[in-house]
């Protein structure tokens, strides 16, 4: 618990705050869910895109809240309760956070780009760990504050102020060696400043394509929101990225010495690149690499896309630890399976199922070329839908990428939330290519398109569940459907008897 005075540091953020009340009222937490209040809170009245955290004001108070943050006027302020004003209610809450929460790690790691971060935090995660090192991790998938690794009950990769900063101030106590953050572009944006008030001891920059234009608004906004975790890295800090990453020139100019860039390249060796790895076999379920040429690995993520992933974190394991490859790449080096991400659901060998994750336009071409590459023969399926009130403007890009490869279509509800579903898929089928001659079928009910993919399945099909991966709803705004993508397929095969 600290007091109100000592959670403000020398921010111009204080400038645009007006405080009623006690200046020194104690605070014990910071609360964006009034439901979440406990005495000495400070409560959050953020405006979301369905609701407005002032009408939780007098909930939160109920509960114990003694600070409200708030940006609209307070008609009916109550004795006691300290009021602070502001038209930047979300970039002051994550520095009061900041301040409250701490101390933190000295070495966090930061892994961003449109499409693969999950699965690089991952990666790097095993790698570390591997070789003795204590991590702490944040990804959408997966939390270890250094209690040991579970699945994330959070559906935002980075969360909230009020979830991460406790997050890390865990992990300090328990001492880990570096921490491992999938950092949005959301979580990045100054709009929020979840992340701002963070120094990076290292980064990984994925691919940038586009991606969340509905907040972003524009490209090169979004590029810039991304570009800020090289802004914050410390001096000497490594920064991660392919030869070819399309925003290269942008991130040099960012960092403290052209010394901290580190490129890698995949299938063809660059004079450019630390770190290199090539293919010496890929099966459907599997691939087999040399990295610099030296040291073998097999692992299970077949894709090549994957194959980025995974050097990418190498290159970072190595620049940050200076340990050699064939330290950081033994041969029992194994990495389990991701849910949601290439989880071969079944598989035998006439018939495959995969659960994807993938729900971008450059996701879906990735995963497609490759599986029209490796199963020439195969009827390829897809099933997939788009998000509701999400950025629309990816939609005809997956319709289009999918009709150029898939011999047939299921379309369904993703996350719909309060927009109309059978106008969602109409915006997907207006990037269909005027050349497809795939099938295409329309059912909103997910677990019925499943089924009625599943029925139609024989020798050589090939089935991919795209979108919901390892998610555990689907947002249908006005309710909730629990919701698990693998658990429901089995079934469903489990009553085509295909499976015991």
């Amino acid at each position: 618990m600290k007091r109100l005075t000592a959670l403000w540091a020398i921010d111009k953020l204080i400038g645009t705050c007006v405080i009623r009340g006690d200046e020194e009222v104690l605070i014990s937490s910071v609360v964006i869910n009034s439901n979440n209040c406990t005495p000495h809170s400070l409560f959050v009245a953020q405006k979301g895109l369905h609701t407005d955290g002032h009408l939780y004001i007098d909930h939160a108070i109920d509960r114990g809240a003694t600070a409200i943050l708030h940006s609209s006027p307070i008609t009916n302020p109550k004795m006691g309760i300290t009021y602070i004003e502001t038209q930047e209610v979300v970039s002051v809450s994550s520095l009061l956070a900041y301040h409250l929460y701490g101390p933190y790690p000295e070495e966090i790691i930061g892994v961003t780009g449109t499409d693969g971060k999950s699965t690089t935090c991952e990666f790097l995660y095993t790698i570390l760990t591997s070789i003795g090192f204590r991590c702490g991790l944040l990804s959408t998938i997966s939390i270890d504050s250094g209690n040991g690794k579970t699945l994330s009950p959070y559906r935002m990769s980075t969360p909230e102020v009020d979830i991460l900063y406790p997050f890390l101030h865990e992990c300090f106590v328990n001492k880990v060696d570096y921490v491992i953050l999938e950092a949005t572009s959301h979580g990045l944006s100054k709009k929020t400043g979840r992340l701002a008030h963070l120094s990076f001891s290292g980064a990984i920059m994925n691919e940038i394509t586009s991606e969340h234009l509905d907040f972003h608004h524009t490209r090169e906004e979004y590029i810039q929101d991304k570009l800020n975790l090289v802004r914050q890295l410390k001096k000497e800090a490594p920064l991660v990225t392919n030869t070819s990453f399309s925003c290269k020139k942008k991130a040099l100019s960012l960092l403290f010495d052209k010394k901290q860039l580190i490129t890698y390249s995949v299938e063809e060796p660059s004079i450019k690149s630390v770190i290199h790895t090539h293919t010496t076999d890929v099966t459907i379920d599997s691939r087999s690499i040399m990295v610099n040429g030296l040291v073998p690995l097999t692992y299970s993520y077949a894709p090549e896309v994957y194959l980025s992933n995974l050097t990418s974190a190498i290159a970072l394991a190595h620049a940050i630890t200076k340990k050699p490859i064939k330290e950081l790449i033994k041969r029992d080096l194994t990495f389990s399976q991701m849910p949601g991400r290439y989880e071969i659901v079944y598989h035998n060998r006439e018939v495959i199922i995969i659960n994807d994750f993938a729900h971008t336009p450059d996701a879906f071409y990735h995963l497609f070329s490759f599986m029209r590459n490796i199963a020439p023969n195969y009827h390829i399926s897809a099933l997939f839908g788009a998000a509701g009130e999400r950025d629309k403007s990816k939609r005809e890009g997956l319709g289009h990428i999918a009709s150029l490869y898939c011999d047939t279509i299921y379309l369904t509800n993703e996350d719909p939330r309060n927009e109309d579903p059978l106008a969602l898929i109409e915006d997907i089928k207006r990037g269909f290519a005027k050349e497809s001659t795939c099938k295409t079928f329309t059912i909103l009910n997910r677990k019925d398109a499943i089924r009625e993919a599943v029925s139609t399945l024989q020798a050589k099909h090939i089935l991919l569940l795209l979108g919901k991966g390892h998610e555990k709803s689907i947002n249908h705004g006005s309710s909730i459907e629990q919701w698990n993508e693998s658990e429901v397929t089995l079934q469903l095969l489990r009553e085509k008897n295909e499976i015991t």
